[in-house]
């Protein structure tokens, strides 16, 4: 199967793997046929790529970091408990959650820290596509996911793993304050609608802080993941030292987030562009040691995407070093002139360091 980006599929194209919603039902099976109106409605409900059936790239199949059971459940169980916070009234006059939704959401953050220790490596890749009328449920999971395998790769215990998905999940309750209008704005905030945004750290920390299962440390990361290390963050610009660890995890597995998921204001950016960003203010605005971690936990080339080698050769990932994230093993199909090669050609550049990827997202012809 091949991965390819929603600008270039093309009716006729047939979808390889199914497309769930936000709770794991299958909302468009494997095997339909592309439409012109299919494409279009994707592109509408955020889907950036889609894997498709291609007699060239037979037998590549992308990894699940989690499975489909796991990620059911406790999508679910991020759906109540932050249904729970839902504020009608003012924070301060909210009921406690119960504490068996803290007890079930507990247990289901377990089962993800379960399936990152069953997993030979730790890195995470684009599996499975769904979609999502609920745009914090999405971001909870993937910051939560992201924060727990950069924590696993640091060595933190299931304790502090725990005490970090919690804080990963419950990071963004405070925008459920904010309007929609605002947050959904496809223009740039003023600086009154600014202000208003920053205030949903203040806010999430005083809902969690009262609520008395969660600990302070799960609070802070509701507060500080905004802060950057070098005091330009907000809402307080502390310094590295007196922002909570959990907070900073949280902050970068939050900004990747972002960055690859479609916004109203632009679109969504691929792994290993969002990646240089990161880097870009590794520490300046996010601790190094971290990024340099996050480099090796998350693939930065997607099994099954196309890419020009700059031996000017197409082809798509077929596997990704966990060591090394930056170079793949590629399956060579067409040289430098666009003819197609007979045989099964591939590069690991791991080995060959000589040869770079000079593009990727791809438009290649396709056989089936």
């Amino acid at each position: 199967m091949r991965l390819v980006s929603i600008q270039h599929c093309v009716p006729g194209m047939i979808l390889a793997k199914d497309i769930y919603d936000e709770s794991g039902v299958i909302l468009i099976a494997k095997g339909m046929e592309l439409t012109p109106r299919f494409i279009r409605r994707m592109s509408q409900m955020g889907v950036t790529h889609l894997f498709v059936i291609d007699d060239a790239t037979e037998g590549i199949e992308p990894l699940e970091t989690v499975s489909l059971e796991v990620r059911k459940e406790v999508m679910s169980a991020i759906h109540d408990s932050l249904d729970s916070l839902l504020i009608e009234e003012p924070w301060r006059n909210k009921v406690q959650r119960p504490a068996e939704l803290h007890k079930r959401l507990l247990q289901s953050v377990h089962l993800i820290i379960d399936e990152l220790k069953t997993q030979p490596t730790t890195l995470l890749m684009l599996g499975n596509i769904y979609v999502t009328d609920h745009e914090l449920y999405k971001h909870s999971y993937q910051v939560m996911l992201y924060s727990l395998a950069l924590g696993f790769r640091m060595g933190y215990n299931d304790q502090e793993l725990a005490e970090q998905g919690l804080g990963a999940i419950f990071h963004d309750v405070g925008k459920q304050m904010i309007p929609s209008e605002i947050l959904n704005k496809p223009g740039k905030l003023t600086e009154e609608e600014f202000q208003l945004v920053q205030q949903h750290t203040w806010t999430g920390f005083q809902i969690l802080r009262k609520q008395p299962e969660l600990s302070l440390l799960v609070a802070h990361c509701a507060l500080q993941h905004h802060e950057r290390i070098d005091g330009s963050g907000y809402p307080r610009q502390l310094l590295e030292e007196d922002i909570q660890p959990y907070a900073q995890v949280v902050a970068i597995a939050d900004v990747y987030d972002a960055l690859t998921s479609n916004r109203v204001y632009r679109g969504a950016m691929l792994p290993h562009e969002a990646y240089e960003i990161l880097l870009a203010g590794s520490g300046k605005l996010f601790n190094p040691k971290m990024i340099e971690v996050f480099h090796k936990t998350i693939s930065m080339y997607p099994i099954g995407m196309s890419v020009r080698l700059s031996t000017g050769e197409l082809g798509v990932v077929v596997d990704v070093h966990s060591n090394i994230p930056e170079r793949p093993v590629i399956r060579v199909l067409y040289d430098a002139n666009g003819e197609p090669y007979c045989k099964i050609c591939e590069r690991d550049l791991s080995k060959q360091l000589h040869v770079m990827i000079e593009e990727v997202d791809v438009p290649l012809p396709f056989s089936n």
